[in-house]
């Protein structure tokens, strides 16, 4: 019994050893590694706003319109638009909202609401022709939150306006037609000049968006291009005080010439029947007649 007891004082001491070890063992710390720094730091993460924008398209596109009373017509200057917005930022930090209305990364217009509508008054010059539509624009906005660290979030919302009026709708246009353009009537030749057009009232109307159109004789219609053509069978050219401004302006006009085709003469009466479509709005803005003299 003596040497049991014995036994079990050196197993408990040799436990006791043993424990006392691995309890060196795990409260020892581990040297920092190189390079490292054995001080302890708690980094915060600041967010960034998250955000929400579109267009309220129920309440559609108010277009501004300006009253020219010299020509009696109307031109767009601009448009309203109402926008919705939402913002929050996780950290609960305040945050400067509003909207870009130009792309240049600075709020032009600033909102106090975390959402709401605002009404944005966007000018002509913020709208772009969509190419190959008839009369559609598009514009883009940004709407932009930054919170009181620094950090941002930005959100685009494109605007599409179909058949938006810009300053060549709503013009009234007075054309006349004089066939009288060279004083010696059309000859057998293939450059002859067959008619002459003048505008004396209107807005100024971009040349890309004027398609010249004749008919001779009531004959099938003929597209006549600006300046030249591949194909062509009649050429249209401008004339008046200021042929370098791209757009047709009130006391300017062009001729019609034939191009490479014998299209009227001294042999018959040469009625021709002229169409000019404004094509960027899609609209006819004048058909006349004349004959060729």
């Amino acid at each position: 019994m003596q040497m049991i007891r014995s036994m079990n004082i050196v197993i408990l001491a040799c436990l006791l050893i043993l424990t006392g070890c691995f309890g060196v063992a795990d409260d020892a710390v581990s040297p920092p590694a190189e390079g490292q720094d054995s001080t302890s730091t708690t980094v915060n993460i600041n967010h960034s706003p998250n955000i929400d924008a579109y267009f309220n398209s129920m309440f559609g596109i108010d277009e501004n319109l300006v009253f020219d009373a010299q020509n009696s017509t109307y031109s767009t200057v601009g448009a309203n638009v109402s926008m919705y917005h939402s913002a929050i930022d996780i950290d609960g930090e305040s945050m400067t909202m509003g909207w870009d209305t130009d792309l240049d990364g600075i709020i032009d217009i600033n909102v106090s609401g975390q959402s709401g509508f605002t009404m944005l008054y966007l000018p002509l010059s913020a709208w772009h022709y969509v190419p190959g539509t008839i009369g559609e624009f598009t514009s883009t906005l940004a709407f932009i939150a930054i919170d009181v660290n620094g950090a941002g979030e930005s959100q685009l919302v494109h605007i599409n306006a179909p058949q938006f009026i810009s300053s060549y709708q709503y013009s009234t246009y007075a054309i006349t037609a004089d066939g009288n353009t060279s004083g010696d009537g059309p000859t057998t030749a293939t450059d002859d000049s067959l008619v002459m057009m003048t505008m004396i009232q209107g807005s100024d109307l971009n040349w890309a968006a004027v398609s010249v159109k004749i008919s001779i004789n009531d004959g099938a219609p003929l597209t006549c291009p600006k300046d030249s053509g591949e194909n062509a069978q009649c050429i249209f050219v401008e004339y008046g005080t200021n042929t370098s401004d791209q757009v047709w302006s009130v006391g300017d006009g062009f001729i019609i010439y034939e191009a490479g085709q014998n299209l009227c003469d001294d042999t018959a009466t040469c009625n021709i029947e002229i169409t000019i479509t404004n094509i960027q709005a899609g609209e006819v803005i004048d058909t006349s007649s004349a004959t060729a003299a």
